[in-house]
């Protein structure tokens, strides 16, 4: 059966098909011999009720296992597997950044306690660390870098 891919202009997927759960474009039909002795002939017509849109390109087994692994780093351009760069991340918006926030002090609150098991120096570490998480809630998204934890 056949495979199709819908692509953005750089090539890239946005959606797949396949003949088998689309159904296929075109459907093979018996044409009626006249009254001569020809026999019927089988014809290609378009399937109308085929659910690939007219825009998808045909794609082999091979590309579409690429495309769909890499899609953000395989393109299908003139109907070669190109490499290209992934698109750029957006930056993420306060919230999310103060989401990871909560979690990174959520996991190292147990250094803030005085009976935890470090030395002074780890000690002093972890403080720089949480105190750096905490100046978070002032950073503007787009200048965004997550403190590294003390090793």
């Amino acid at each position: 059966m056949k495979r199709y891919a819908m692509l953005n202009p750089e090539g890239r997927p946005l959606a797949f098909y396949h003949d088998d759960v689309h159904g296929p474009r075109e459907l093979t039909q018996l044409e009626a011999a006249d009254e001569s002795d020809a026999e019927p002939q089988l014809r290609r017509v378009p399937n109308p009720h085929t659910l690939i849109p007219a825009g998808a390109v045909e794609i082999s087994d091979e590309q579409w296992q690429a495309l769909c692994s890499q899609p953000h780093t395989k393109a299908l351009v003139d109907g070669e597997l190109v490499d290209v760069e992934p698109p750029p991340r957006p930056p993420l918006t306060r919230a999310q950044i103060l989401r990871r926030r909560d979690a990174a002090l959520a996991h190292c609150l147990w250094t803030a306690f005085p009976e935890a098991p470090l030395t002074g120096e780890q000690r002093q570490a972890w403080s720089q660390y949480r105190a750096a998480l905490f100046a978070l809630t002032t950073v503007d998204p787009a200048k965004f870098v997550m403190p590294v934890p003390p090793a």
